[in-house]
């Protein structure tokens, strides 16, 4: 009840404090409303405003001669933007597979692989719990490092790294899973590193850049179409390792249910650098050059 009452209370501070969030000038723009967004960039960034003023009043003697393009949803799989809807959508959805198929059952990973000789089933669950905890204080570490190498690095080379290094760490823990039971040192000695490997650098790179893409590579018109596409698509990627692995897992196994998981991960790592656009570094009229926004 307790968390229940947090969660409601840390929904409803969110949501009073989305009253006081501007729109997009962009937007605003796309609408026709260049004196309101004019409003919100000088507000954001004050010395500009005089220069704001002079475009604003520009556009207006203008306004009449714009033609704005309305584009549909099903735009997103035309030619011109086939191949950002692909790296928007699939390996956000590959990603999120393993992450919630991992996440949610890292204790009973745990339990299976590195505490399998503890016969007390009470304290076995107790040590993998606590070692669950420790292990998602990578998630966190490596969200930090998201924010540091982001713009150093780019959001393309970032997904690739984190991508790869997730199917690595992966592999690591499938190799765990076959040796626990012959070997328990080996178990542990695996299971820890793997991982590490996997929530430290999925966080440092597709878990943040996956949600950054979509809303990088659309035009105005088309960001919050696709946006709702990749992240409703990785839902459901999410939905599914969560289902898929508990049956995979009892049909062949831990390790071989890993190695599966592992596959989806190589499946977005392969789209990403196969469909990559770069975004850093790059305005969005560069990347979208004939959005009028």
């Amino acid at each position: 009840m307790a968390l229940h009452a947090c969660g409601w209370g840390s929904t409803r501070a969110v949501m009073a404090l989305r009253v006081y969030v501007p729109e997009s000038p962009r937007w605003l723009i796309e609408k026709g409303e260049y004196e309101k967004a004019a409003q919100i960039i000088a507000r954001i960034v004050p010395a500009v405003k005089d220069q704001i003023d002079l475009i604003v009043a520009d556009a207006l003697k203008h306004a009449t001669k714009i033609e704005r393009v309305k584009l549909k949803y099903s735009d997103l799989f035309k030619k011109e933007y086939l191949r950002r809807t692909v790296l928007a959508v699939v390996p956000w959805f590959s990603m999120d597979i393993a992450t919630y198929g991992v996440g949610l059952f890292t204790p009973t990973i745990l339990a299976i692989i590195a505490y399998d000789n503890e016969t007390n089933y009470i304290l076995r669950d107790i040590a993998s719990t606590k070692g669950a905890a420790y292990l998602d204080i990578f998630l966190i570490i490596g969200f930090a490092l998201n924010i540091w190498f982001v713009e150093k690095l780019g959001r393309i080379r970032l997904q690739i790294i984190g991508l790869a290094w997730m199917f690595i760490g992966l592999l690591i823990l499938a190799a765990a899973g076959v040796s626990m039971g012959s070997n328990g040192a080996t178990s542990l000695y695996l299971v820890i590193p793997g991982f590490v490997l996997f929530n430290l650098l999925m966080n440092m790179g597709p878990n943040a850049t996956t949600f950054i893409l979509p809303a990088e590579l659309f035009p105005t018109k088309l960001r919050a179409s696709a946006h709702g596409l990749a992240t409703s698509s990785a839902k459901f990627g999410a939905a599914l390792g969560i289902f898929i692995l508990p049956i995979i897992k009892d049909a062949i196994g831990l390790p071989a249910a890993l190695i599966s998981l592992a596959e989806f991960v190589l499946i977005g790592l392969v789209v990403t650098a196969v469909f990559k656009v770069q975004t850093m570094g790059r305005s969005l009229e560069e990347i979208n050059p004939g959005d009028i926004t």
